[in-house]
């Protein structure tokens, strides 16, 4: 499974004419036994005949990227999803045993990377981070404070949302503080 684009690779028999190059996936590049074809309003033009062993390549790059609520969803204000192409991810507890998901904050500027794991629902596209987790000690009560709980450093995983809660019931959060 690679961790970069995803490559798709077809063979096609009698009269195949176009792919349709979409979103949402930026820059998506096709090829035709290594040549690229032109593109007439997001359709790759394949106007050809076809030979045995021909090779159609469709490259979709899929970086990781920071989306955020319209400020009138005022319980997301200051929080930040993630998604690598069309899919979603959320924080799921049991891959983030270190901190409790929902006191942990992602640095704007911290970098997030896509790690494979092929021991995971026969192989998915995690996403991974440094982030910081809120130390909420087992002897403060109190609603209120006038300093900030302290943070330390932790280490966050993220999955696809569909995948959520297929290791039993746990703790999950899309929408991250961020700072």
């Amino acid at each position: 499974m690679p961790s970069g684009p995803h490559h798709i690779w077809m063979s096609f028999l009698n009269n195949f004419r176009g792919l349709t190059v979409v979103k949402p996936c930026p820059s998506p590049t096709t090829a035709v036994n290594s040549l690229t074809p032109s593109l007439v309003r997001g359709y790759a033009e394949i106007d050809r005949t076809w030979n045995h062993g021909d090779r159609v390549e469709l490259e979709l790059p899929m970086p990781v990227e920071r989306i955020y609520a319209h400020p009138q969803v005022r319980a997301d204000l200051g929080r930040v999803g993630l998604k690598r192409g069309p899919l979603v991810y959320c924080l799921e507890q049991v891959d983030n045993p270190d901190a409790e998901v929902g006191l942990i904050r992602l640095s704007r500027l911290t970098p997030v990377d896509v790690r494979v794991r092929p021991d995971l629902f026969d192989g998915i596209v995690t996403l991974v981070a440094d982030a910081e987790a809120a130390q909420v000690a087992g002897d403060s009560n109190a609603l209120y404070r006038t300093q900030p709980f302290p943070t330390r450093p932790t280490h966050v995983v993220a999955v696809p949302y569909y995948a959520w809660n297929n290791r039993g019931p746990n703790r999950m959060q899309v929408w991250i503080a961020e700072s």
